[in-house]
């Protein structure tokens, strides 16, 4: 009886993770979408994106919080750091993170980040 009784539970786990990936093939069910930290935002609405993903490090306007700026965050909004970043360069910074900055080329489209690199753009001083 209680072989019959393991073998039967061996089934419905194997079934149960082939239903499970069958669900996430099909898109019906998707683990990588469930640890997403990133926001979903309404097309062309870069302060949406930069308020929920960067604020909180960067700043309203991009000149850091105290507690970044001491760790050697530059200040988005100077004048001589727009100056020496190229938009591909600000655009790989967003995509690929850094140095204490997260990556966010998986979590966040290419419109939004080339949305929040214009955004970025206009934090001049």
């Amino acid at each position: 009886m209680k072989k019959r009784r393991a073998t039967f539970i061996v089934r419905c786990l194997v079934a149960l993770i082939l239903l499970a990936t069958l669900l996430s093939a099909r898109g019906a069910f998707d683990f990588a979408a469930t640890r997403s930290s990133a926001v979903a935002h309404p097309v062309g609405d870069p302060a949406a994106v930069y308020s929920t993903n960067c604020e909180t490090c960067h700043g309203n306007k991009g000149a850091g919080t105290p507690k970044w700026n001491a760790k050697g965050q530059p200040d988005l909004s100077s004048q001589a750091w727009q100056r020496s970043r190229s938009d591909a360069k600000i655009g790989a910074s967003i995509r690929n993170g850094g140095k204490f900055m997260p990556a966010f080329g998986k979590k966040l489209s290419a419109d939004e980040i080339a949305g929040l690199v214009k955004l970025i753009r206009s934090f001049k001083s």
